[in-house]
């Protein structure tokens, strides 16, 4: 039987519209596994997406093991979303990508993801959010790290080398209509 990472207090199960989430009767705190944050807080809910796109980033590790058990125990990594001292910590399971919020810091998470400044929770903690970054320049540079080809050859030389491609195959269809003209 899963235990909370943080009490060693045995999960209960709460029943969701499509999924099954583990939550400490003692601490509230509520274990995801993979594709659970998604159902209970909406996809920017789910800490393996705001790890892989940067929102999330490490702070250190974790005193807790993944309370999974679809692998050998393993300890959790800490991110952290937002900034200073009102970051949510998401204990994060590199191995399985699921992971365990302490009580409130699920909708906290969300209301942060939407879009809100700062969101105080029943208990009483406050959050603020990151400040907002344009992450299409970043996106754009590393498409061309990753691309040997720059913009220009892209875009402008594969429709010139369409164009030409088309043109060829114009004079070729027009060459044949002549041989078939005059006979050879």
């Amino acid at each position: 039987m899963r235990a909370c990472p943080k009490c060693q207090v045995p999960f209960q199960a709460m029943r969701r519209t499509f999924a099954e989430i583990d939550v400490c009767p003692q601490c509230a705190g509520v274990f995801f596994d993979p594709g659970e944050g998604v159902s209970t807080h909406g996809a920017d809910g789910e800490a393996a997406f705001l790890v892989r796109d940067g929102r999330a980033r490490i702070v250190r590790n974790s005193p807790y093991t993944c309370p999974a058990g679809t692998h050998e125990p393993i300890g959790m990594q800490v991110y952290a979303v937002g900034f200073g001292e009102s970051a949510i910590e998401i204990d994060y399971c590199p191995r399985c990508t699921g992971f365990f919020l302490d009580c409130g810091e699920g909708a906290a998470l969300a209301a942060l993801e939407r879009g809100d400044d700062t969101v105080e929770t029943s208990s009483g903690a406050r959050f603020s959010a990151p400040p907002k970054v344009d992450r299409q320049a970043e996106a754009i540079a590393q498409a061309q790290r990753e691309s040997s080809r720059g913009l220009f050859d892209v875009f402008v030389v594969d429709v010139l080398e369409a164009a030409q491609q088309g043109a060829r195959a114009m004079e070729e269809a027009e060459r044949r209509r002549r041989w078939r003209r005059w006979g050879l």
